[in-house]
């Protein structure tokens, strides 16, 4: 029977997507978001998946059959996945779990199982030894033309070319975030290029991209100057040159010679560093200590079992920080930006993030490829017996593109085996993620060359009838329904964080305005509605300075509140949530009447209680408990959370500015001076912390509260010569003993701080 037209093209179609989806994946960005290039390339692995498997299984319905190259990784594969789910449903914040936090680059349950089932399809796909070297192909000249636009593209010339791109000017970093990702990502495809240059048999042709590929991706760590990639770099390189020297009489000298060469320079410079006039000028990256992210991970292990089994929630490492981070952490307020909380490495995200189960199931799938690598040359070593592994009588007895293909294949082993150790020391990105699974699959493929029964093709014929022509026709209608669905989530997802990155750059009022289209097209983005809460509430505070339209007041109110209480609602787990709730009840206390100022208190004491258990460790959390407290006029629970936002940072200004007024307003003068005395021991504002020790004796004014007052005015100026305050009080003080001429000189020096104070230059025309 002859089959249709497009039957050649269906068969086809599968590798054609997935050349295209990785020629696509180290280049693509999308501009007017917040992080063009990480989020882009997570949504082109999602896209690239979903089509992948849906024409993959077309195929399967136009052929009537079913081919599966099954190994030992599917059992690693199956795993990850049900761990990853599970984790995800499980999670602290599941919405942010499954789709991932825009602009972050932090792992999600979608992106995961993308990433799973690109590299099963470039099992399935990769059949012969021209698809395998296409792949890679298009991987050199995509990794090729994105270190080019880091290493040129901040010339005027080439910025002229790139903006005229229908695209707009791409970013300089096309890889991730970070500088260090396009030097780790780049010296991993240079080693798979390096290594590709050894083999004498294969043509000049065949070896142009791969010695571009690692000449740029050398020139890339060079001007990024990121030492951990170099080293990795290096010990690549030294694997390769071993493998070259095992096969000596197949290998070109010349190149494992050169090799050698890079690898000694690659050593040297891992260890004394690049050069400072050699490296681009690059922004710092920071991360956590190995200490404090073993601490983080060990505590969220060990802090129930539904943690130590799953974890707090994949790409939710930030909520793991706030309820396990220690306590040195507790101070900069400004280090929650998810940008600052990232693990020393990738094992100890897993360990946090997705928990044991995951964890175990991440080391299986790495302990199968090694299994699969040692079957491969067990099998090897046994048909050449007393010959080496590596000798030609095995290697080398089928065809020239046979022959090279099977070296190519250990050398993309190598190059896994270095991406696989580089998870120890960094965090990998979208791209990276990326990569370790398209390596991972590249190389069971590679490895099958060597042990075909390591990867083993399972056909079986699959008989059409009424019945199961219904499913069959169900099941593709579904998941059509589901494609066009997650398309346009996708599109929608775009849309809002465009959107959202555009309100950075108006007006608060249009900024009000992008934030509400933001969550029209992504309604259950947390970060988008307390941004919208914020905003109404600031609206509310101005409208506050206008009391003639209260309904204008009352309208923003609502809306602010309305919008925090959906966030805290929605997401439990979320410390920001109850944080931003707490924040809107205490701003909205001085808005309303007395009553309901009362069940405002109430009520933000409620959410701040919330918000604590899920970061005890943040101080400024325990500050505004305090203040809440303090409304209350529960001195002494207000006094306990002002003293344990001390504690946790110490030089919290405000806590012991807010303690010392709580101690003063009750008339504990003495308790008071004492919250302003460990300002002065701890040399946390000193000048300051003296004058409103001086301030608080002498409005006192008992025994030699004056003398003190005087004292200690005239510590504050030692401390500080220009401290206004302690100037003024100085001259009022010693106007008021009659000591003229000495007050003349302190209001004088006030003046010359401050010429244009009206109540200075009265104060000095009365005492001369």
């Amino acid at each position: 029977m002859k089959q249709p037209w497009y039957t050649f093209y269906i068969q086809k179609l599968p590798f054609t997507l997935l050349l295209v989806a990785t020629t696509g994946l180290p280049l693509i960005y999308l501009t007017g978001l917040r992080a063009p290039v990480v989020d882009a390339k997570m949504l082109w692995v999602i896209i690239a998946s979903a089509a992948l498997m849906f024409f993959w299984l077309a195929r399967i319905v136009l052929d009537r059959s079913v081919c599966i190259r099954s190994s030992l990784l599917d059992i690693a594969f199956i795993c990850v996945v049900a761990a990853t789910l599970v984790s995800g449903f499980l999670s602290l914040l599941p919405y942010q779990s499954f789709v991932g936090r825009p602009s972050t680059g932090g792992l999600s349950v979608f992106f995961v199982l993308a990433l799973i089932v690109f590299a099963w399809i470039t099992i399935q796909e990769t059949v012969s030894v021209r698809q395998w070297h296409m792949l890679w192909t298009v991987v050199f000249a995509a990794t090729g033309l994105s270190a080019l636009v880091f290493l040129f593209g901040q010339f005027d010339v080439t910025q002229g070319f790139l903006a005229s791109l229908p695209f707009g000017l791409p970013p300089s970093n096309l890889i991730g975030l970070r500088a260090s990702e396009l030097a780790m990502f780049t010296a991993l495809v240079g080693l798979v290029g390096a290594g590709m240059l050894m083999h004498k048999e294969k043509h000049w042709w065949m070896q142009l991209l791969p010695a571009l590929a690692f000449l740029l991706s050398a020139a890339v760590l060079v001007r990024v100057g990121f030492a951990f990639a170099i080293a990795l770099f290096a010990g690549g390189l030294v694997l390769l040159v071993l493998v070259g020297w095992f096969q000596a009489p197949r290998m070109r000298l010349w190149v494992i010679a050169i090799l050698s060469l890079f690898a000694v320079a690659s050593i040297f410079f891992a260890v004394q560093g690049i050069p400072a006039g050699v490296k681009v000028k690059l922004a710092p990256e920071i991360t956590l200590s190995p200490n404090a992210s073993w601490f983080i991970a060990k505590s969220t292990l060990g802090s129930g079992t539904e943690s130590f089994l799953l974890g707090v929630g994949p790409g939710t490492f930030d909520a793991a920080f706030a309820l396990y981070r220690p306590v040195q952490f507790a101070g900069p307020i400004d280090t929650q930006a998810p940008a600052f909380i990232r693990p020393y490495n990738t094992f100890f995200s897993f360990a946090a993030e997705f928990g044991f189960l995951f964890s175990l199931s991440f080391l299986l799938c790495i302990v199968l490829v090694f299994i699969i690598a040692t079957h491969a040359f067990l099998e090897l070593s046994s048909e050449t017996k007393l010959y080496n592994a590596f000798s030609r009588e095995k290697l080398y007895r089928d065809t020239s593109r046979r022959n090279h293909f099977q070296v190519d294949g250990i050398v993309v082993g190598v190059a896994w085996v270095v991406a696989t150790l580089g998870m120890a020391v960094y965090t990998y990105g979208p791209a990276l993620w990326w990569l370790w699974w398209f390596l991972t699959a590249m190389t069971v493929v590679g490895l099958a060359s060597l042990a075909p029964k390591q990867l083993r093709s399972v056909v079986k014929d699959i008989r059409i009838t009424s019945y199961s022509a219904v499913i069959i026709t169900v099941i593709l209608v579904l998941l059509t329904i589901g494609i066009g669905m997650g398309g346009l989530a996708v599109s929608n997802m775009v849309r809002a964080e465009r959107a959202y990155a555009q309100a950075a750059a108006v007006s608060p009022a249009a900024a009000q305005e992008k934030i509400e289209e933001a969550l029209l097209f992504a309604p259950k983005n947390l970060e988008y509605r307390l941004s919208l809460a914020q905003g109404y509430l600031e609206q509310a505070r101005l409208q506050s300075l206008n009391p003639s339209d209260p309904e204008r007041l009352g309208s923003a109110l609502a809306a602010a509140t309305d919008h925090a209480l959906k966030a805290a609602k929605e997401y439990p787990g979320s410390k920001d949530a109850w944080q931003t709730l707490a924040i809107l009840y205490m701003n909205a206390r001085g808005l309303v009447d007395d009553e309901n100022a009362k069940q405002a208190n109430a009520r933000a004491a409620e959410a701040l209680e919330h918000a604590v258990t899920l970061d005890p460790y943040n101080p400024r959390l325990h500050w505004q408990m305090g203040l809440v407290k303090d409304y209350s006029d529960d001195v002494i629970q207000a006094a306990e959370s002002y003293n344990g936002a001390i504690a946790l940072r110490a030089d919290f200004i405000a806590a012991y500015q807010s303690l010392a007024a709580l101690y003063e307003r009750h008339n504990q003068i003495d308790k008071a001076v004492a919250v302003y005395q460990q300002m002065v021991d701890k040399n946390i504002e000193p000048a300051r912390a003296l004058y409103e020790q001086g301030r608080l004796v002498f409005n006192r004014n008992k025994g030699d509260d004056i003398t003190r007052a005087e004292q200690l005015w005239l510590s504050a100026i030692e401390k500080d010569p220009t401290y206004a305050n302690a100037l003024y009080s100085l001259g009022l003080l010693y106007e008021r003993l009659g000591n003229r001429a000495e007050a003349l000189t302190y209001f004088r020096r006030v003046q010359s701080l401050n010429p244009f104070n009206e109540d200075v230059k009265d104060k000095i025309q009365s005492l001369q």
